[in-house]
């Protein structure tokens, strides 16, 4: 470093040493000369001012990530935007993130999404108990003929039908269109898709006997029991002689429905059974 700029900095040094030094005379002058209850005033006021000083960095600065935001207006919802237990809460959350976060298209989005909730809410309790069940009528409607799309819950009446609820459980209608009963059922055949790929092997009514020929395969129908597993195959549509054996399903065999199966006679030197393949 250059001799002239040596000099200048310790010139700044030695400039900055001694207004420290004054400045800690000066204070400890005024100290000194304080009353004691004086002294204990000025203790309290720094103590207050120091209090807020960093309850106003800790309000500025903000540690929560977007994605925690998300998180918690997701848990405010109870885990479903489309039907929010607490919108309110949730548009809290969601308008803290940043507009330069990744997050913050989606959250405006779902903002929109909770305020017209609020507004459904609040047009709702504004309304008379019938006005209620008409409009829930007709919203319900609007779902079975397709003009609407709005997202439901299902349950089951105490006549065991299967019921459903466009405003989240307010009003219960019957199910028309069994949509409850697809949806369960796209449930069940996404969980049943795994055993695809290993056998599970069931004793059934069927009526596959010994007159098939070797690798001889067949389309046949299976139908559930009262608990929705497999309990019986039919291949023969014209025969009334099922026996019960134990047939090896590649496929879920809990699907609570009626389904199409392909079914083969597997026999050779070490086994000689019945194996059936889902077709859907």
């Amino acid at each position: 470093m250059p001799a002239k700029e040596t000099t200048r900095f310790m010139r700044i040094g030695v400039a900055i040493g001694a207004t420290g030094r004054a400045l800690s005379l000066g204070f400890a002058a005024f100290y000194r000369s304080l009353s004691f209850s004086e002294k204990m005033f000025w203790l309290f006021l720094l103590s207050i001012s120091g209090y807020f000083v960093f309850i106003v960095i800790d309000y500025t600065h903000d540690s929560t990530s977007p994605s925690d935001r998300m998180a918690r207006a997701q848990a405010a919802c109870e885990g479903t935007f489309g039907h929010c237990f607490d919108p309110l809460d949730a548009i809290d959350e969601l308008a803290k993130i940043p507009s330069s976060a990744p997050e913050y298209a989606e959250a405006s989005k779902l903002i929109t999404l909770m305020r017209q909730q609020v507004d459904a809410k609040t047009k709702e309790q504004s309304q008379t108990p019938n006005e209620a069940q008409i409009a829930s009528w007709q919203k319900t409607q609007a779902n079975f003929n397709g003009s609407s799309h709005d997202e439901f819950i299902c349950s089951t009446s105490t006549e065991k039908q299967s019921i459903v609820s466009f405003d989240n459980g307010r009003f219960w209608w019957k199910d028309e269109d069994n949509r409850c009963a697809e949806r369960e059922q796209k449930h069940r055949d996404e969980a049943a898709a795994p055993f695809s790929y290993w056998p599970t092997t069931v004793r059934v009514d069927t009526d596959m006997d010994s007159g098939w020929l070797p690798d001889e395969e067949r389309t046949c129908m299976t139908s559930p029991n009262e608990k929705g597993r497999v309990t019986s195959v039919s291949c023969d549509p014209n025969s009334h002689s099922p026996h019960n054996i134990p047939v090896q399903f590649f496929g879920g065999i809990d699907r609570n429905t009626v389904s199409e199966w392909r079914c083969r006679r597997e026999k050779n030197l070490l086994s000689d059974q019945f194996v059936c393949r889902a077709v859907n």
